[in-house]
C-alpha cells in the first residue's frame, strides 16, 4: 500500500515537471537557469531512488524487527545479573576506601608506638621527666587505638561480609582474610585492650618502679648519718629534709603509677627499700645485746649493763630515723590520703627493728629484780616518757596499731615493775626487824643502804620520776587520786620506809637491854644519822620537819641517857666526899683513894674495851659525843690527881695506881668511836674552850 501511493506521487510530480518544462520552453528561459533545474531534478531523483531502496529495505525489516521486539525481553532477563554485577563493582572501592582508611590510621599510630619502644625501653634516671612524657605520648596513643581499633575492625568485617555476600572473591581468599580476622574480633569482644602495645607501657612502668625504688634506696635521700659517740652528751637528733628535686621525682613517678593502678605495688616497693634502708642503719649502731633472747635467762647484771646505751639507742632510733622516715612518708604520700603513707611507716617501723630495741626492754624489766634495778627501770622511764609525744605522733593511727600496744606495754611493765621494786624496798626492811644487831654495834648495814639509796631516790634526777611512777600507778586504780600531787605520794612513801627503819632501829636496840650505855649509844647513834641524812632539801621536803624534830629529840634524849648510864658513874667513882675528916691514920686514907682509884681504873678500861668496836659515823656526833665525855671525865680526873696525887705519892705507890695521866686519859678517850683500827695513837692534844679535845680521822660510812 506504501508502495503505491509513493508510486502515485511520483507520477503527478513528472506530469508538473512535464508541464513546467513546455511552460519554461515557452517561456524561454535562459540557460542558467535551466541548468540548475537540471541539476535539481537529478538530485531529486537520486533522492527519490534513495527512498525507493530504503523504501525496500523498510519493508524487509520490518518482520526481522518484530521477531527482535519479541526476543527482547529474554535478553533483558539474561543480562539482568551482569548489570547488577556491575554496580557492586562500581560500589567496591567505596567499599575499600571506608573500611581501609581507620586500618591505615591505626597502623599509623602502631607504627608510631613503635618509634616509642627504644627511647621506653631507656633509663628513666637521666631524664626522668621526658621518660614520663614519653609514658603519656604511648598512654595517648593506646587510648586512640583502644576507641578506633574496634571501629576499624568492625568496617573490615562489614566489608568481608560485602564480599562474602556478593561473592566477589573466590572461597580460598577469603578464608585466609577471614582467618587473620577471627583474632581481631575476638579481642575486640574480649574487651582487654592491655595488649595494643605489646606490653611496652607495661615494661615502661617496670622502669619508673625500678627508679622508684633507687630514689628510695639512696643513703642520702633523708636519713642522717648515725652518730659514731651517741653515749657523748649532747641531743643526737640531726634534722633533715628531703630535697626538693627528689621530692618532686618521686612525686612524678607516683602520679604516673598510682594513676595506672599500681597503688599496692608502689607500697610494696616504699616498705621494702625504706626498710632496707632502716635496718641498714640501725645496724651501724652498737646493738649487739639484741641479739640476748628473752627466753633464756639473764641475771640483772648482764643485761643491766646494756640499759644506758639502750635508753641513747631508742632515742636516736626515734628521733634521728623514725621521726624522718614519718616525715618521708608524709611528704610523699600526702596527696595519697592518711592511711596509705601511715600504713606504710607503720610497717616500715616493724620491720626495720624497732620491735627488737622495745623486746629487749621487756626483756630488762622481766629480769631478775635488785635495788639497784629501779634506777634502770626509772632511767627506761624517763626515756621512755620524754619519747611519749613523740611516740604518739609516729605510732597513733590505726596501721601502727602493734607497735602502739608494744610501747604501752612496755611503760606499763616499767611502772609497775618499779613500783614493785620500791615496795619490796619496805618488805626488806620489814624482813630484817627480826634479825639481830650488826656485829660492830654501831649502824646497821641496812641503815646506812636505805638512807644511800632513798636519798638518790628521791635525789633531783631521780625524785620527779620516781615521784610520776608511783602517780601513774596509783591512777590506775584510784581515779580520784589524779588530783593529789606526785609529792605527796612520794612523801607518803618515803614516809613509809623511814618509819619501817624506826620500827628496826627500836627493835634492834631491844638487844642492848642488858646493858643500858650501849643501848641508850645504839640509838642515839641510829637517830642522829637519820635524822641528820634526811636533811637534805629533797629528803626534808618529803620526810617533814616534824618528823624530822622526833628523830633528833630521840637522839638527843638518848644522848643524855648514854652520859648518865655510862660516863657520870664512872666519875662518881672518883667522888671521896670528907676524906680528909676520916678518923683514923693517913693510911686508912690513902686505902680508900686507893680503892676509889682502883674501882675507877677497872671501870673505865672495861666500859673503854666495850667502847672499842663501836663507831659513831657523823662526825658531828661523834665529836660532840667526844667532847662531852672529856669535859665530864677528863676533868674531874685531874681534879682527883692534883687533890690526892701528893697523898699517895707518900708510900711511893702512886704510879703503880694511877695508871693514866690527864694526858694519856684524853688521848685514850680520843681513840673511842672510831673503831678497832683507831686506837690511843690517833689522839691529839688541840685544846677546845680550855680542854683538850680530839682530830678525828675522816668519817667512813658503814655500808
Amino acid at each position: 500500500m506504501k508502495l503505491h501511493v509513493y508510486q502515485g506521487a511520483h507520477q503527478s510530480q513528472d506530469m508538473t515537471e512535464a508541464k513546467g518544462t513546455s511552460t519554461a520552453s515557452v517561456a524561454s528561459l535562459d540557460n542558467g537557469v535551466l541548468v540548475k533545474l537540471l541539476n535539481t531534478r537529478g538530485r531529486l531523483q537520486q533522492a527519490l531512488q534513495k527512498c525507493r531502496t530504503l523504501g525496500h529495505d523498510l519493508d524487509e525489516a520490518g518482520p526481522r524487527l518484530q521477531r527482535i521486539a519479541t526476543r527482547i525481553p529474554s535478553l533483558e532477563t539474561a543480562f539482568e545479573p551482569l548489570r547488577c554485577r556491575r554496580k557492586i563493582l562500581d560500589d567496591l572501592p567505596a567499599c575499600i576506601d571506608k573500611a581501609v582508611a581507620p586500618s591505615l590510621a591505626v597502623l599509623k599510630v602502631f607504627d608510631a608506638m613503635h618509634d616509642l619502644e627504644p627511647l621506653l625501653l631507656g633509663d628513666p634516671q637521666h631524664d626522668l621527666v621526658g621518660f614520663i612524657s614519653l609514658i603519656s605520648r604511648l598512654e595517648e596513643a593506646t587510648a586512640f587505638l583502644s576507641e578506633n581499633c574496634p571501629m576499624a575492625i568492625e568496617w573490615l568485617q562489614e566489608f568481608i561480609d560485602f564480599l562474602d555476600q556478593n561473592q566477589v572473591l573466590q572461597d580460598t581468599p577469603m578464608q585466609r582474610i577471614s582467618s587473620h580476622l577471627d583474632p581481631l574480633q575476638a579481642w575486640r569482644f574480649s574487651g582487654d585492650h592491655s595488649k595494643l602495645d605489646g606490653g611496652l607501657h607495661a615494661a615502661a612502668l617496670d622502669k619508673l618502679e625500678c627508679e622508684f625504688k633507687r630514689l628510695l634506696s639512696d643513703e642520702n635521700l633523708l636519713v642522717p648519718s648515725i652518730p659514731s659517740d651517741v653515749t657523748k652528751e649532747g641531743d643526737p637528733e640531726c634534722k633533715r629534709t628531703i630535697s626538693s628535686h627528689a621530692l618532686k621525682h618521686l612525686h612524678l613517678i607516683l602520679q604516673k603509677l598510682v594513676s595506672n593502678g599500681r597503688n599496692q605495688r608502689i607500697m610494696e616497693l616504699y616498705v621494702e627499700s625504706r626498710t632496707l634502708l632502716l635496718k641498714r642503719n640501725l645496724n651501724a649502731l652498737p646493738l649487739n645485746y639484741l641479739q640476748m633472747r628473752s627466753s633464756s635467762k639473764h641475771d640483772w647484771k648482764s643485761v643491766g649493763a646494756y640499759i644506758g646505751p639502750w635508753t641513747q639507742h631508742m632515742d636516736v632510733v626515734m628521733r634521728s630515723l623514725c621521726e624522718p622516715e614519718y616525715n618521708l612518708c608524709n611528704q610523699v604520700f600526702e596527696k595519697l590520703g592518711y592511711d596509705y603513707w601511715e600504713q606504710s611507716f607503720g610497717k616500715i617501723a616493724l620491720g626495720g627493728g624497732v620491735m627488737a630495741l622495745l623486746e629487749f626492754g621487756e626483756m630488762a624489766v622481766r629480769s631478775k629484780d635488785e635495788p639497784q634495778k629501779l634506777f634502770k627501770l626509772l632511767d627506761m622511764f624517763e626515756a621512755m616518757n620524754n619519747l611519749r609525744p613523740l611516740f604518739g605522733k609516729l605510732f597513733g593511727g590505726p596501721g601502727s596499731k602493734e607497735v602502739q600496744q608494744r610501747v604501752k606495754g612496755l611503760l606499763k611493765l616499767i611502772v609497775q615493775g618499779a613500783y614493785d621494786i620500791f615496795l619490796e624496798l619496805k618488805q626488806q626492811i620489814d624482813n630484817q626487824r627480826g634479825l639481830k644487831a650488826p656485829i660492830d654495834e654501831s649502824l646497821p648495814k641496812v641503815l646506812s643502804f636505805v638512807l644511800g639509796y632513798v636519798k638518790h631516790l628521791v635525789g633531783d634526777f631521780y625524785g620527779p620520776i620516781m615521784a610520776q611512777v608511783l602517780m601513774i600507778h596509783r591512777s590506775w586504780s584510784d581515779d580520784s587520786l589524779v588530783k593529789k600531787t606526785n609529792t605527796s605520794l612520794l612523801s607518803k612513801a618515803v614516809l613509809n620506809v623511814m618509819n619501817a627503819l624506826v620500827l628496826n632501829i627500836n627493835e634492834w636496840a631491844s638487844s642492848f637491854k642488858d646493858e643500858p650505855v650501849f643501848y641508850h649509844l645504839f640509838l642515839c647513834n641510829n637517830f642522829w644519822y637519820l635524822s641528820v641524812n634526811c636533811r637534805t632539801p629533797e629528803l626534808k621536803v618529803l620526810v617533814g620537819d616534824t618528823w624530822l624534830k622526833e628523830q633528833r629529840q630521840q637522839a638527843e634524849a638518848n644522848i643524855s641517857m648514854y652520859m648518865k648510864e655510862g660516863w657520870s658513874k664512872i666519875v662518881h667513882l672518883l667522888n671521896v666526899p670528907g676524906v680528909m675528916t676520916l678518923t683514923g691514920s693517913r693510911a686508912a686514907a690513902r686505902d680508900l683513894l686507893k680503892t676509889k682509884l682502883k674501882a675507877f681504873n677497872m671501870a673505865f678500861e672495861e666500859l673503854y674495851q666495850k667502847h672499842v668496836k663501836w663507831v659513831i659515823v657523823d662526825a658531828e656526833l661523834r665529836e660532840r659525843i667526844g667532847i662531852s665525855v672529856l669535859k665530864l671525865v677528863v676533868p674531874a680526873y685531874r681534879t682527883y690527881l692534883q687533890s690526892y696525887g701528893p697523898l699517895l705519892e707518900q708510900d711511893g705507890t702512886k704510879s703503880k695506881h694511877v695508871k693514866y695521866s690527864a694526858q694519856s686519859l684524853e688521848r685514850v678517850i680520843g681513840s673511842l668511836f672510831q673503831g678497832p683500827s683507831e686506837r690511843i695513837v690517833h689522839g691529839s692534844d688541840r685544846k677546845v674552850n680550855g680542854s683538850s679535845a680530839i682530830v678525828h680521822p675522816t668519817t667512813v660510812s658503814v655500808i
